[in-house]
């Protein structure tokens, strides 16, 4: 869970889209997804963001609460240790709608603190598929209000999110484990840092060491991209990581080397993060196996269900379940 506490807490993103727009909250087709969600929620009640991360969802929530004159306390939760009201933000209208909704952080949603028949509504964008399910459906069926819902976008195996994490897991992990690309960087970085305490930078391009590190690393650089060439999310994910580590290296002889150090090992520390990430959101698509099991906890409960898979711009997205009590 740390991965995910330092994520949310290293990011000005609402959601885990950390790039582009779609990180100030989600635009287009997932929008109006929510907000069809909404129109089935009563105008008076509680609404509760199930993995609200730094509030994406709950933020929709407010604002459509807002909007259309609706009475609704809005609630975030979390496993990870999340404050989306510390977040440096230059919307406004963001900012206000954080600052009026309650988040909950360090909370499994099976451990939500929520009484028996009080919640109108649950909500969850990517973050339900990744608790205990029989334990969060059972405390969200017991707190759920006759004729609440639980409307929830799940992972799903085939789309090409998963596909695209898959990838990305594996050649993060590759480079990290298997390449000597951050071995010979920090290796480069100590004959810099050597170089600099005995004053000789200024002979620094012409130091053999140097030269002949620098010239492995080009190699490590050219084997690591005709590797993943072939595939354009796997080239990609390795350019991303390659270019990465290339910014530090263009930094030698204008920032103090130990500080590169300390920058490269930040960097390692943040792909590791991300590699748990990605690694996370693979194992929790929801399987044939996990669909079954969703069902039948709802059959047992006498929950109706939906599952539905939800398309943007003609590609599989996500699963979206609709329970009601």
């Amino acid at each position: 869970m740390q991965h995910w506490t330092d994520y949310w807490k290293n990011t000005n993103a609402l959601n885990s889209f950390s790039e582009g727009k779609q990180g100030q909250g989600y635009q287009k087709d997932i929008a109006d997804f929510w907000e069809n969600q909404f129109k089935q929620i009563t105008p008076s009640g509680t609404v509760v963001d199930l993995g609200t991360g730094n509030g994406a969802v709950a933020v929709l929530a407010w604002l459509f609460s807002k909007n259309n004159q609706l009475d609704w306390n809005v609630i975030g939760i979390d496993a990870a240790n999340i404050d989306p009201r510390k977040l440096n933000l230059e919307d406004k209208l963001i900012k206000r709608s954080l600052n009026n909704i309650e988040f909950i952080a360090n909370t499994p949603i099976e451990t939500a603190p929520f009484q028996a028949g009080s919640i109108d509504a649950f909500i969850s964008q990517f973050a339900f598929e990744y608790s205990d399910l029989k334990k969060s459906l059972q405390h969200c069926f017991n707190c759920l209000k006759p004729g609440g819902i639980i409307s929830i976008i799940s992972h799903h195996p085939k789309s090409h999110i998963s596909y695209d994490s898959l990838i990305g897991e594996k050649v993060i992990r590759y480079i990290l484990e298997e390449s000597p690309a951050f071995m010979q960087t920090d290796l480069l970085l100590d004959i810099a840092l050597q170089q600099t305490q005995a004053g000789q930078m200024h002979n620094w391009t012409k130091n053999p060491h140097k030269q002949v590190i620098n010239t492995t690393l080009h190699w490590i650089f050219a084997q690591l991209t005709d590797k993943y060439s072939a595939d354009a999310d796997a080239e990609y994910w390795c350019k991303l990581t390659i270019g990465q580590i290339v910014n530090i290296l263009k930094q030698v002889g204008t920032i103090d080397p130990l500080q590169l150090k300390r920058h490269l090992q930040q960097l390692y520390h943040n792909l590791v993060s991300h590699r748990l990430r990605l690694q996370d959101q693979n194992n929790a698509c929801l399987s044939e196996t996990r669909l079954e099991q969703i069902e039948e906890h709802c059959k047992t409960n006498g929950i109706s269900l939906k599952v539905e898979e939800f398309y943007i711009e003609g590609k599989l997205f996500a699963f979206h379940l609709i329970m009601q009590k």
